[in-house]
């Protein structure tokens, strides 16, 4: 797959973000589109595109795993879920506690592997490390969920595989698509995965579970064609820690492992849905709610005023600087309802095109991603919601005629940082 990065970008529709390549929404290889409530994900796999363009079809990152979730997991057509009980007789865990088929690493010889590697210090974390946190996770995993008063010393593989088979079922699609994805390039089994994507180990642990116990039992094993057709990877390999980059292989197989989280985490953000308008109108103005009676009319004067749209401007600029907001156009400081009606505009398409072309002039094209605007109607009049998320970079405010200026929120209101102030929140927040 080869992308031009510079013919991306993510666009906010009516209900939710999608990545456009070229004017058209890009799409898995199976045709479902990018798309999600929140932008935070979507942002992810455009940097995705942008640095590991031709390697995303054979890593696990967060395009792959949204590709397979939607092109496999949702339509269930998952590796697990056609030949999960068949994987899971083969993973490591389950042969070394049930199936007792999995001698014990030799420590003599792994030692002597580890003393000629070019990494230095000492190998018996390593060596000892992986496989025990696993294991008393894995124990304890069992023991929770088994009858109360039951013996945990005479579970059987049978009923273990249920209680395996009935976690497995209550992940999200996002954590199957990780586990599938990882048991498959990794032949990590189900249970080092499951385990991952349920943050019970860290991507590090697993890692060091893939070498440890993976590694040793199937390498020149008669096992390893009998997994590898299991998995549908025949030209696969167990991650191999060589001697040459011991560094390199392990931390391949831990930003894998940290990028399944990832998507986890990423996919969870979404977009705060329609503000409950009569609750915010009761509460009033706040550090993420601000009111404004117009977007561009001095209601004194009764003129077209850019102080009256610098107004809401540098609000907008100062929730996205910060942790996001809700600000409501065509509502008074005491939360009677004016009405973006006396703006004077010909309709709402109008006033909309006005909005945002005011925000992408003094704010950028890109900001736009962060923002979603809705039109709310009570009582014959209309009020214009502008939803902020916090921006992903610094959003300086540039309106003709009144400079550049950088806003954050203090209290219910917005301040201008002067340079030293902003360079100073920039650093902390952005750095």
């Amino acid at each position: 797959m080869q992308i031009n990065s510079d013919n991306l970008d993510i666009v906010i529709r009516t209900n939710d973000y999608a990545i456009y390549n070229q004017g058209e929404v890009l799409t898995t290889p199976d045709g479902h589109e990018f798309s999600h409530s929140g932008n935070r994900l979507l942002q992810h796999i455009l940097r995705e595109l942008t640095f590991y363009n031709e390697f995303l079809d054979s890593n696990i990152n967060c395009y792959s795993l949204y590709s397979y979730q939607k092109d496999f997991i949702e339509v269930g057509l998952g590796l697990l879920s056609r030949k999960f009980d068949e994987i899971l007789e083969f993973d490591p865990f389950i042969r070394k506690k049930f199936r007792k088929d999995i001698p014990n690493i030799d420590k003599t010889k792994s030692a002597a592997f580890f003393s000629e590697l070019d990494s230095g210090g000492q190998p018996l974390h390593f060596l000892y490390g992986g496989t025990a946190v696993i294991s008393r996770v894995f124990n304890d995993f069992l023991y929770e969920r088994m009858p109360k008063g039951y013996d945990p010393t005479e579970i059987d593989y049978r009923e273990a595989a249920a209680i395996i088979s009935n976690y497995y079922n209550s992940l999200s699609d996002a954590q199957k698509a990780g586990v599938n994805l990882l048991a498959k390039y990794h032949l990590s089994g189900i249970i080092t995965p499951m385990f991952l994507v349920n943050l019970l180990i860290t991507p590090s642990e697993y890692a060091n579970a893939v070498f440890n116990l993976n590694l040793p039992q199937f390498v020149n094993s008669k096992n390893l064609s009998v997994y590898r057709e299991l998995f549908e990877n025949d030209s696969a390999e167990i991650p191999v820690l060589s001697k040459e980059s011991p560094r390199r292989d392990f931390e391949k197989v831990k930003d894998e492992a940290l990028s399944a989280v990832e998507y986890i985490v990423l996919l969870k953000q979404e977009v705060p849905g329609t503000p409950n308008l009569d609750k915010i109108l009761k509460e009033g103005e706040s550090y993420n709610t601000e009111f404004k009676s117009t977007f561009r009319m001095n209601l004194k004067s009764g003129k077209k005023d850019p102080n009256i749209e610098h107004a809401s401007l540098k609000t907008i600029a100062a929730f996205l600087n910060s942790n996001g907001g809700v600000l409501l156009i065509g509502v008074k400081d005491n939360g009677e309802i004016e009405g973006i009606e006396s703006d004077a505009f010909d309709n709402e398409d109008k006033f909309s095109l006005h909005f945002w072309n005011m925000v992408k002039s003094t704010m950028g094209q890109d900001i736009s991603a962060f923002l979603q605007t809705n039109f709310e109607h009570r009582n014959d009049k209309t009020i214009f919601t502008v939803r902020c998320l916090q921006s992903t970079r610094p959003v300086f405010l540039k309106q003709s005629g009144f400079g550049e200026e950088f806003f954050i929120r203090v209290g219910p209101s917005s301040a201008k940082l002067d340079i030293s102030e902003a360079l100073q929140f920039i650093n902390d927040r952005f750095g």
